[in-house]
């Protein structure tokens, strides 16, 4: 059974009852102006990254650290936002899709790592490369700490689209087998997940866009180091965040209802998610399209950044 609950009039809420954990969907009603993805590739922060820093001896494996200027560091140091970008993917899209996004986050109070990762296009990227560079790059925070006032009990990894999928695939790898050419020991501890325009089921997501984007096909047989749909099924349960197992933390999962991925598929990633055992906050903006999510110039930013802020 479903309760509607109605707090302020710019959200609706709804909670489905049962066995914990339990879905809690929220609708944002707040309205917002929608960028285009040509506007999106021209995003550039106000000011100048604090520090550029290499986790990997590739040119694709560094990280941008924002730290905020206008607060000093709790006792513990600053809460961490780990951003992951997106972009199907594909190297034509970088790091820089988020500098803005990273920069905003610096300036409530984060520190911010935006990362980089070798990507389908450089050499070494798909699998195993691309997850082994995020993996690499999430875990170097650790290192990072050393030499800047960081909370490592407060970090919160945050992704766009293509980077929800990473985020939630950074969530879930402990579950992977020892075996795993992704497998990694000791990952970082992370408190919660954030997933912008989600990608947690990547099985899914192929059925659901081939027929209308066909080159998605050859993007996730790089992505999964496979060339077939039987190889790639195989390969799920080690890159597929709805194939492994449960993240074990907190998860935001916010989309556009003016989004490509319509409002029932999010849903069923966020029922997918519960059934593995995990909690899930899930957020509907009314009119905001698939690049609102990652534009801090948005009237969403600040419900965004309150979500995030929830989990650390």
């Amino acid at each position: 059974m479903i309760r509607w609950e109605h707090p302020p009039k710019r959200r609706t809420e709804r909670r489905r009852k049962g066995r914990m954990p339990m879905v809690t969907e929220i609708r944002e009603a707040r309205g917002c102006r929608n960028p285009g993805e040509d506007e999106i590739a021209t995003w550039l922060p106000t000011r100048r990254v604090d520090h550029r820093i290499a986790y990997g001896p590739e040119a694709a494996q560094f990280g941008d650290l924002w730290l905020p200027r206008s607060s000093s560091p709790d006792p513990n140091g600053y809460p961490v936002v780990i951003s992951i970008h997106g972009g199907l993917w594909m190297s034509e899209w970088t790091h820089e899709h988020c500098d803005r996004m990273a920069e905003a986050f610096s300036d409530a109070g984060f520190a911010a790592w935006n990362i980089e990762y070798r990507r389908i296009g450089n050499t070494g990227g798909g699998f195993p490369g691309t997850f082994l560079d995020v993996a690499a790059a999430v875990d170097h925070v650790r290192e990072l700490a050393k030499d800047f006032p960081l909370d490592l009990s407060r970090v919160v990894v945050v992704g766009h689209s293509a980077g929800a999928h990473l985020a939630a695939w950074i969530g879930a790898r402990h579950n992977l087998a020892h075996s795993s050419p992704v497998y990694q020991a000791d990952p970082l501890a992370i408190r919660g997940v954030v997933e912008l325009s989600p990608i947690p089921d990547l099985q899914r997501f192929y059925d659901l866009v081939r027929d209308v984007y066909p080159p998605i096909q050859d993007l996730l047989y790089a992505l999964s180091g496979t060339d077939s749909d039987e190889a790639l099924a195989e390969i799920l349960p080690q890159i597929s965040p709805a194939r492994m197992g449960p993240v074990g933390v907190a998860r935001t999962m916010i989309n556009g209802e003016s989004d490509p991925t319509p409002p029932d598929v999010i849903r069923e990633f966020a029922a997918q998610a519960e059934q593995a055992g995990d909690e899930v906050t899930l957020v509907f903006f009314a009119d905001a399209n698939h690049f609102a999510l990652g534009d801090p110039g948005t009237e969403l930013w600040d419900a965004i950044v309150e979500r995030v802020r929830d989990l650390a």
